[in-house]
């Protein structure tokens, strides 16, 4: 396929730096770009999103409060409920 496209500076001084340390020319080194920047894109949509475990920590300690409500006013006094 044949196209014009415009190029920012910024991501034209990178391109033309890949192409010198990879030694392509531009439609090699542009399509290999491309490519790594798909495949990246697709691998980060196949990923299930992170969730964090929960664990049960059981009967506290005697007198420590409960729940972080109860902990905040005992630190601070301050009603948090």
């Amino acid at each position: 396929m044949r196209t014009t496209i415009a190029i920012d500076e910024d991501v034209a001084e990178r391109l033309k730096a890949y192409m010198r340390e990879s030694g392509l020319p531009m439609k090699r080194a542009l399509n290999a770009i491309l490519r790594m920047g798909f495949e990246v894109r697709e691998r980060r949509t196949k990923q299930r999103p992170y969730v964090a475990p929960t664990f049960r920590l059981g009967k506290m300690a005697p007198g420590l409060p409960e729940n972080v409500g109860e902990l905040l006013e005992a630190i601070e006094g301050a009603d948090y409920k």
